[in-house]
């Protein structure tokens, strides 16, 4: 699946006929509904600022993470589109990726107070509920992501395991980042080891301080 780009028209026709399948609508009506998007994507990039002017609303919106992170978090929340069914075993998962994208949130949202107000939802229930151009992208390459897929459940096992692996790299990285920070305010070497000490207690994680500071490759001699 393409990040980015347009669609060339052959991809276009085959989206909208999957798309009309799976909410049993005229192929007419998904073509129109893919007009409004674009229509509101045209309006909104203009809002844009310089530095992101080429970006979409959505794409502006990952910016900055990771490239397997965003596939396999579309991976999911196309699977959750198109089988009501599987947002049982994934939206634990929307939800730990959440913070890290706004239209992420935003969507996720969508599809719980829609199984919060009716018990169930429909994906043409979603679609009418994306009010914005990142909303729209965001469920268009959802849809995208798993057209081919045959085995939902498997898929949706695979891209779990992949975003646990993105999120455990994201937050490693923010741990060092903390520690390097709270490391280098001081000169002194017990005093460095103790604030480096307090920011991994600070940091959220199943490990206790010390055995993540092991982890990362550090002794307190080296602090």
């Amino acid at each position: 699946m393409r990040s980015s780009g347009a669609l060339d028209p052959v991809e276009q026709g085959m989206l909208v006929n999957r798309v009309s399948d799976l909410l049993s609508l005229p192929a007419s009506e998904v073509y129109d509904w893919m007009i409004r998007a674009k229509r509101t994507a045209r309006s909104e990039a203009s809002a844009l600022p310089s530095d992101t002017s080429e970006l979409s609303a959505y794409d502006a919106s990952v910016r900055g993470l990771p490239g397997g992170l965003v596939s396999a978090v579309e991976e999911l929340f196309g699977l959750a589109l198109t089988d009501a069914q599987i947002y049982e075993s994934v939206g634990g998962t929307l939800a730990a990726c959440s913070g890290y994208c706004d239209t992420w949130r935003r969507l996720d949202d969508v599809i719980r107070a829609l199984r919060e107000g009716n018990g169930e939802y429909q994906m043409r229930d979603v679609l009418a509920r994306c009010e914005d151009a990142a909303l729209c992208d965001l469920f268009d390459r959802a849809v995208r992501a798993v057209r081919d897929v045959v085995d939902g459940e498997s898929v949706a096992k695979a891209a779990r395991a992949r975003v646990q692996e993105e999120l455990e790299l994201l937050r490693r990285a923010q741990l060092r980042e903390r520690l390097r920070s709270a490391a280098t305010k001081t000169d002194d070497a017990d005093e460095a080891f103790a604030a480096v000490l307090a920011a991994a207690r600070r940091h959220s994680g199943p490990l206790g301080a010390q055995e993540r500071w092991r982890r990362l490759g550090r002794t307190r001699n080296e602090a």
